[in-house]
């Protein structure tokens, strides 16, 4: 099937569900594929929607999709003072985004992650909470366009 992006992101999710801190603890109290809204739970959360999915190249037989997703990741409570916040927002994001950066072999179809925005945007994260109606909760938005290879065979 194209465009089976759904796919993509149980992917991401499963594997940040699998993230462990240094204490060998889940990462993530929640990892959820939803809009944006609230932390879920004590600790930290992150929360998983679709952003676009495209064709990017055909090969002779099967399309190459960019899948891009957007993580955005929550604290359960307001860490005290500023340099808290901003330290545990940047740890934060810099550990999903060594993870997905360092093992981008997700499964399925997923070829690599596009780091550099060959297709359009890259592999980044944000940490201003734009227009998120919990901002108090927000930690950082990530970035995850991913390169799959499509399931779907072109027919002649």
């Amino acid at each position: 099937m194209a465009f089976d992006i759904d796919t993509t992101a149980k992917l991401v999710q499963t594997n940040l569900k699998a993230l462990k801190d240094s204490s060998n603890r889940p990462l993530f109290f929640s990892v959820e594929i939803a809009r944006p809204g609230q932390p879920v739970g004590e600790g930290p959360s992150a929360t998983i929607h679709g952003e676009s999915v495209r064709v990017v190249e055909t090969t002779l037989t099967n399309p190459i999709e960019l899948h891009t997703l957007h993580v955005v990741l929550w604290r359960a409570m307001n860490t005290s003072g500023e340099q808290a916040r901003e330290l545990e927002a940047m740890t934060l994001a810099g550990t999903v985004m060594d993870y997905i950066y360092g093992d981008f072999t997700l499964g399925a179809g997923v070829r690599a992650v596009d780091i550099g925005g060959i297709y359009g945007s890259g592999f980044e994260a944000s940490f201003e909470p734009g227009n998120i109606e919990a901002a108090e909760y927000h930690v950082a938005d990530i970035t995850v366009p991913l390169i799959v290879d499509s399931s779907t065979a072109f027919v002649p």
